[in-house]
């Protein structure tokens, strides 16, 4: 859920609430409510780099192969009918 207040607009907005219904017929639900502040807080963003042991090189091994070719496609048939 993205909220993109009007322009010059402060305070605490609307509030909305959200429900979802899984297959089995079980809801959820919960309430947003945006506050908009005059100097929007922005996350403080630390980049920490990978372990050596993650990082790639020369010695870097591939995944082994798991599988066949037609249980691939199968999965990736799956995949996508889900996503769709």
């Amino acid at each position: 859920m993205t909220f993109v207040p009007e322009t010059g607009f402060v305070g605490q907005a609307d509030g909305v609430t959200v429900i979802r219904k899984d297959r089995n017929g079980q809801t959820i639900s919960a309430v947003y409510i945006p506050t908009v502040t005059e100097n929007p807080v922005q996350p403080e963003r630390t980049i920490t780099p990978a372990p050596p042991s993650l990082s790639k090189s020369e010695g870097a091994k591939s995944l082994p192969k798991t599988g066949t070719e037609e249980t691939s496609c199968l999965a990736a048939t799956y995949l996508q009918e889900y996503l769709v």
